[in-house]
């Protein structure tokens, strides 16, 4: 069940002089102007986000958004419950992690770090062919968009597309990015200063609502060989335009916190794999979701086991516990 509160919102100049921030319930596309936490859509709620775990484009750099949060109020059966690391702290450790079955999450406190206003990233799409060397940090493969940028002959086909921030000062990721633009023979590339919102919203125009959409997720110690050969293979025979698998290189600050210090698990993770099922038609159901099952099936024998529990599907029950592993018995209140 989910609890619109989209005009609960408030953020003061005295907040941001402390790096804290109160939220109850703002989508990410506002959110992003004072946090991080978006790894997609940034229509997203952040009540959503970020009590399954709040990854961003900056996770390698920063904590996940549950890392920050410092409060959250909950409201169990009518009562209210204000916790923090003091306050009920095993409600808070289950809080931040445990999804959305501890109560109805009315309002958040989270912790700010400061990146940009403008920051350098942007896309840079590959040739299919590329997938195999693309594939080892962070890419999507699909069909290529009719977007402005990309040459009208690629419209259709299958792409390979790079999206890159760097959180730094705009002359040090250009520095950093030049290797990228010089690797492979891209297609086309985006890559420039440009304000961190905005490079957050990327990849809304792909997700606009109304959607039939069937996801499937799972983790990665190391992306074999086979593996990879598995995942380009699923997408080269995307079964409708808006499909799509999305490979993302994990570690960095996620990966420094103890994997008890919060309901969320899978921080030894290396690498997510998201199959996006997404299609308009309903007489595409069975096809679209067939295709999934079968590339998550495909590579099952490669991955960790666990998943991205925002992305887990109704008929998936039985993966919840293994998504939180050793932390699921402090996640059931």
């Amino acid at each position: 069940m989910g609890v619109a509160m989209r005009k609960q919102h408030d953020i003061t100049r005295e907040q941001l002089h402390r790096r804290t921030a109160r939220y109850a319930g703002p989508t990410a596309a506002l959110r992003d102007r004072v946090v991080l936490d978006h790894m997609i859509d940034t229509r997203i709620g952040s009540g959503a986000s970020s009590l399954a775990d709040g990854a961003s484009s900056a996770q390698s750099l920063l904590p996940l958004t549950l890392k920050n949060t410092a409060r959250r109020r909950r409201a169990p059966h009518g009562s209210l419950h204000k916790t923090s690391a003091t306050s009920e702290p095993d409600l808070f450790w289950a809080l931040r992690g445990g999804g959305g079955n501890l109560g109805v999450a009315t309002s958040f406190e989270f912790r700010l770090h400061p990146i940009g206003p403008e920051v350098y990233a942007g896309l840079v799409v590959y040739h299919f062919a590329r997938a195999r060397q693309v594939l080892s940090v962070w890419a999507v493969l699909r069909k290529a968009p009719p977007l402005p940028f990309l040459p009208a002959w690629t419209h259709g086909t299958e792409v390979v597309v790079l999206p890159l921030v760097f959180c730094g000062s705009v002359d040090a990721g250009r520095r950093a990015a030049a290797p990228v633009l010089k690797f492979g023979d891209p297609i086309a590339s985006t890559l420039g200063p440009t304000p961190y919102a905005g490079f957050q919203t990327a990849f809304d125009p792909l997700l606009a609502p109304g959607g039939r959409n069937y996801w499937k997720s799972t983790s990665f110690s190391t992306l074999s060989g086979t593996a990879l050969e598995l995942v380009i293979g699923a997408a080269a025979r995307l079964p409708v335009p808006e499909c799509e698998i999305f490979i993302a290189q994990l570690g960095g600050a996620m990966a420094r916190v103890d994997a008890s210090a919060t309901a969320f698990v899978g921080r030894d993770a290396h690498f997510i794999m998201n199959v996006h099922g997404r299609w308009s038609d309903a007489g595409d159901d069975q096809r679209v979701r067939a295709w999934a099952r079968q590339a998550f099936e495909e590579v099952a024998p490669h991955a960790t086991g666990s998943g991205y529990v925002n992305f887990l599907t109704e008929d998936e029950g039985e993966r919840v516990s293994a998504s939180y592993g050793a932390n699921y018995p402090g996640c059931r209140w």
